[in-house]
């Protein structure tokens, strides 16, 4: 786990050049023009006139409040290296990051009508399958990191019983069984699938996610100087004692951790905590995080 942990601050670091800039990209945003066909996960999806006018509805709806869509991007930046790492290490196309945007936003406490919460929108039942914790104490549901373990550990599942990435995608919104019957025979290990206009509009605003994230990141930089490093350094201990262990601010600790419902972190396994940490001073955090670790 250190070394799949060392492996995302790699890609973190990868990052920091885009963090450090605060020239943001041009005030008039350019909605990108929805391609004939786009790569998802090794798959080619190929959409049809109808089905391209709904995508291209939902890019520019999600698009269109330059200070919402700007939020939106700082998160990405701020989370995409955490979630593509696990994705990575889960052995789950990194195309799935989107689907992270698409269900909460990046938003932890994202609570939906059917009582889904956090990134990933998980209830509570779910959760507890996938091996999350969520009681009176912990909601996993709240930690990027767990809880892009599980719809990791879903998806995966999915894709052996369904034999197609974007099939697993279909079924992440209505489930394994829900959606065998809806499924083309033809996708079963296909490289090639079409989606049209009565494709479920689950599928075809993920895909709008996919393309107006590309698009935008390609040009976008964000103004915030903070990343997010990783660490197993809070068991046993409040968030108050790492905040000055640390010597960071305790209300930034908490802002980033959210699935601690509790002001200690427990100590029946080593939890991953988010330490955020202005980019300049990424060193200095990461020697008091070995030494705090080695306490």
């Amino acid at each position: 786990m250190m070394q799949n942990i060392l492996q995302r601050l790699i890609i973190l670091l990868l990052l920091v050049p885009a963090v450090l800039s605060g020239n943001l990209y041009a005030q008039s945003q350019i909605v990108p023009e929805i391609p004939a066909s786009i790569q998802f996960a090794g798959i080619n999806v190929r959409f049809d006139g109808d089905a391209r006018k709904i995508v291209d509805a939902d890019v520019r709806n999600l698009m269109q409040n330059k200070k919402y869509w700007e939020d939106k991007l700082d998160k990405a930046i701020l989370y995409f290296p955490i979630i593509e790492g696990i994705l990575i290490d889960e052995e789950v196309p990194i195309d799935f990051k989107y689907l992270a945007a698409h269900e909460s936003g990046f938003n932890p406490d994202a609570f939906s009508t059917s009582s889904a919460v956090g990134f990933w929108q998980f209830k509570q039942e779910t959760a507890r399958e996938l091996g999350l914790r969520v009681d009176d104490e912990i909601d996993e549901r709240k930690s990027i990191n767990a809880s892009t373990e599980a719809a990791a550990r879903y998806l995966k599942r999915s894709n052996q019983s369904l034999n197609n990435w974007v099939s697993s995608l279909y079924s992440y919104y209505l489930g394994l069984e829900g959606v065998r019957s809806l499924i083309p025979a033809s996708w079963n290990y296909a490289r090639d699938v079409s989606l049209t206009a009565r494709t479920d509009r689950y599928v075809l605003r993920f895909f709008a996610y996919k393309i107006a994230y590309e698009s935008a990141l390609e040009k976008y930089r964000t103004a915030s100087n903070i990343v997010l490093v990783e660490s197993k350094v809070g068991k046993n201990r409040t968030l108050n004692e790492i905040a000055r262990e640390l010597n960071i601010n305790v209300n930034e600790l908490k802002q980033y951790n959210r699935w601690l419902i509790t002001d200690r972190v427990p100590g029946d396994k080593d939890y991953v905590m988010l330490v955020p940490t202005v980019t300049t001073q990424m060193n200095s955090v990461r020697e008091r995080l070995v030494s705090v670790q080695g306490n």
